[in-house]
């Protein structure tokens, strides 16, 4: 399982996260996704692999998927509620 470390909010919405033991990084308002897209990258990653977002000093994760699943989702607000849904390529 790959473990992806929630860090400080670095402002609004935003947080700090990093893949654990790895050199990958960032900021960004939904962590766990664009760690999965930063996961890709790396040379035989396993898209069915599960990865999990904790907080900093929790034992247990918050949010769980598969590298495949949540590199090919976003989070948007939708009526004050947030929602996963199929992301855009650009």
């Amino acid at each position: 399982m790959y473990r992806i470390e929630r860090g400080a909010e670095v402002s609004p919405g935003r947080w700090s996260w990093v893949v654990a033991g790895t050199d990958l990084r960032g900021v960004s308002h939904q962590p766990l996704l664009d760690a999965c897209r930063a996961i890709k990258t790396l040379d035989g990653y396993a898209g069915h692999q599960q990865t999990a977002i904790y907080r900093e000093g929790m034992t247990e994760w918050d949010v769980c998927c598969t590298v495949e699943a949540g590199s090919s989702l976003s989070v948007r607000e939708l009526d004050r509620r947030l929602t996963f849904l199929k992301r855009k390529l650009r």
